[in-house]
């Protein structure tokens, strides 16, 4: 079984979406528009939109600073993308867990594309 790292699964996810979409942008711009797709602002949004924040335990003053609240609400997420990884690996195996975590992560890109279009007026 492979070490399914899901960080660096969906940074590397959102760059091959991105270059797909925008095939013809510089690496500048692409990583810019990684960087608007995959943050800890971002993460944190969905983390709570699916109410993982619920599941969150930490200290007063990690919660309090809010650079490292985003972080740890991403960083919860990301763990949550992971077990799902996993269960769907025990479930289905390697190729459709592959497959099926690919879609659920580009399912989470996607709604971020529209303000890169804004961005470079694409």
């Amino acid at each position: 079984m492979k070490i399914y790292l899901t960080n660096y699964s969906l940074i590397r996810l959102a760059t091959c979406f991105i270059y797909h979409l925008f095939p013809n942008f510089s690496v500048g711009q692409l990583s810019v528009c990684r960087a608007m797709v995959i943050n800890s602002i971002r993460l944190k949004k969905i983390a709570i939109e699916w109410h993982l924040n619920t599941m969150l335990k930490s200290t007063e003053s990690s919660i309090a600073n809010s650079k490292t609240n985003a972080k740890l609400y991403a960083e919860c997420l990301e763990a949550y993308i992971g077990g799902y990884y996993f269960d769907l690996y025990e479930k289905y195996g390697e190729i459709e867990a592959d497959s099926r975590i690919r879609n659920f992560c580009i399912d989470l890109i996607e709604p971020t594309i529209e303000p890169i279009f804004k961005l470079w007026g694409v």
